[in-house]
């Protein structure tokens, strides 16, 4: 897949410039493998509002309302 030879910095500008794709490739690709390991040891499907979209979509929000600074200042970007 094309996404799949991005650089970091090509995929930080793509959250930037809300590239649905990239977005949905890795920002939602990853949260979704970090979920599936938290449910398993702390079963958040079974808990209200903790389930993956919501999670995941109020976390982009707060990125995007930041342009993505916080994940850029976390990983080193």
């Amino acid at each position: 897949m094309y996404y799949q030879r991005l650089s970091d910095e090509e995929i930080l500008s793509g959250f930037r410039e809300g590239d649905a794709d990239i977005i949905r490739e890795y920002f939602y690709g990853y949260c979704q493998v970090g979920y599936n390991i938290f449910d398993q040891r702390y079963q958040l499907r079974e808990k209200e509002n903790l389930d993956f979209m919501s999670l995941a979509h109020q976390y982009a929000l707060y990125l995007m309302e930041h342009d993505w600074k916080p994940l850029e200042d976390h990983f080193g970007w």
